[in-house]
Formats: structure tokens, C-alpha cells, sequence
């Protein structure tokens, strides 16, 4: 069934969840002991490329698919846009970043590919989050 887009409904989750995708990926590396081998000095986001430097594999994903579930139970509706929307600050944060420093990013249309990868497991669990929420995960046990 179609829902009509409210602004004051909608626009909050996909804030929230281009944030909790940030946090999913930034700060595991730097939470985790000795997560951080590798400090790289980007110009405009040194944080955000030393997280990707020694990015978390297992915490980050699990976050992700985590924070996908959260944001599909919370709007089931828009759940695949929401999980896709988990990634949406790393291709903002290259675009600027390319913008300041033109030859930086050179391989961005790799740096794409891998966001949406990534924002794969968050749009597994948002799938998951509206089905649990429209009681249809019933059906699987």
C-alpha cells in the first residue's frame, strides 16, 4: 500500500540513517584497541580516511545491518531507501574532498561502488526491520 511522503515523518530517519552509517563505519577502527595502524592526512576529513585506512570489517557490518533493521521497523515503508541511505555521507565527503583537492580522488567511480557494497547489509537489515515490524518474520520460524 502507498503512504504519502510526509516531510516531518520521513526526512528524520534518512538523517538518522545517513548518520548511524557514518558512525557504522568511522568509528569502529577507532574504538577497537590497536584499531588504528595507519593515520592518513586527507585535507578536509583526516578522520574519515584514516577510519577507511583501517576500516573494521565484522563490527562495521554487523552496525550496519544492525542500524538497517532499526530504520526499517522505524518507516517500513521506505525501507530500501533508508538502508541505501546508510552510505550517503561517503560520497558527500569525496565529492568535497574532490572539490579541494581535484586529483585525490581518481578512482571515485571504485570509492561509489564500494558505498553501495557497503550499504548492502544495512539494506538486508531494513528488509528484516520491516518484516519483523509487519509480522512476516513469523512465516520464517
Amino acid at each position: 500500500m502507498y503512504k504519502k511522503f510526509s516531510f516531518w515523518l520521513d526526512v528524520p530517519p534518512f538523517v538518522l540513517a545517513a548518520v548511524m552509517g557514518f558512525v557504522a563505519v568511522v568509528l569502529p577502527p577507532y574504538l577497537i584497541p590497536g584499531g588504528i595502524k595507519e593515520k592518513l592526512e586527507e585535507p578536509l576529513f583526516p578522520f574519515i580516511a584514516t577510519a577507511s585506512a583501517n576500516f573494521a570489517f565484522f563490527p562495521s557490518v554487523l552496525t550496519l545491518f544492525f542500524s538497517g533493521f532499526v530504520l526499517g521497523f522505524i518507516r517500513p515503508h521506505l525501507w530500501w531507501a533508508l538502508g541505501l541511505s546508510t552510505m550517503l555521507l561517503f560520497p558527500l565527503a569525496d565529492l568535497l574532498e574532490t572539490l579541494v583537492t581535484p586529483n585525490s580522488h581518481n578512482l571515485w567511480p571504485f570509492q561509489l561502488l564500494l558505498d553501495f557494497i557497503l550499504s548492502i547489509p544495512a539494506i538486508l537489515g531494513a528488509f528484516m526491520g520491516k518484516a519483523f515490524k509487519n509480522g512476516g518474520w513469523r512465516e520464517w520460524f
